[in-house]
């Protein structure tokens, strides 16, 4: 297997420069050695190693996703794989990668999150009282999705305005001639979303 080294040795140029060009700092380095150096990398089809990199700079460039587990399986939601499609658009292009992952418990949440180096974490569907128990186990950057609580320093919260949401809905319905108009929901609970949307 071929090493950065060889890479390096093979261009005639320092380890510094080959890891410059591959993690796209070439404005440190000239036109004419980057296109020699992307040269031999292309001949040996080399592929940098992200667990060494991890090693190496403290970050993995990994963001772990996590899922209440609920009924079904987690794709069965449309709402999920929605909400994934977006996460994974904006991580690719800040070269970033995603682990995905419905979880049961916090508890399981955090068997995987000492496995795993991830450099963030984002998580849906959860409720409030469990948004503490996750500020306690997590100890890197958050963001809390359709969850309902009041982000605390390590946490950011997005979510919607269900209240408001659901006004829209029915003004739409009224201005189109609808006077009879349903809300279907699960059970409701005092200040929960579906009370919101009711």
């Amino acid at each position: 297997m071929v090493t950065l080294k060889d890479i390096a040795r093979e261009a005639n140029v320092s380890v510094t420069t080959v890891s410059n060009v591959i993690h796209n700092r070439a404005s440190r380095v000239s036109g004419k050695t980057v296109k020699k150096v992307q040269s031999v990398l292309e001949k040996y089809n080399y592929i940098p190693n992200m667990s060494a990199r991890s090693l190496v700079n403290n970050t993995s460039k990994l963001i772990g996703v996590f899922f209440k587990q609920n009924e079904g399986t987690l794709f069965e939601n449309p709402f999920n794989t929605e909400i994934l499609s977006g996460i994974d658009e904006v991580l690719k292009q800040k070269g970033y990668y995603l682990l995905i992952r419905s979880v049961s418990s916090t508890h399981e949440m955090q068997q995987i999150l000492s496995t795993w180096n991830v450099d963030g974490v984002i998580c849906l569907g959860y409720l409030e009282g469990e948004v503490e128990e996750l500020d306690k186990i997590i100890n890197k950057p958050v963001i809390l999705i359709d969850t309902y609580n009041h982000s605390t320093n390590n946490q950011l919260s997005v979510g919607i305005n269900d209240k408001q949401g659901s006004k829209m809905a029915t003004e739409y319905l009224i201005k189109n001639g609808h006077t009879k108009i349903g809300f279907v929901g699960y059970p409701n609970t005092p200040g929960g979303v579906i009370e919101k949307r009711y």
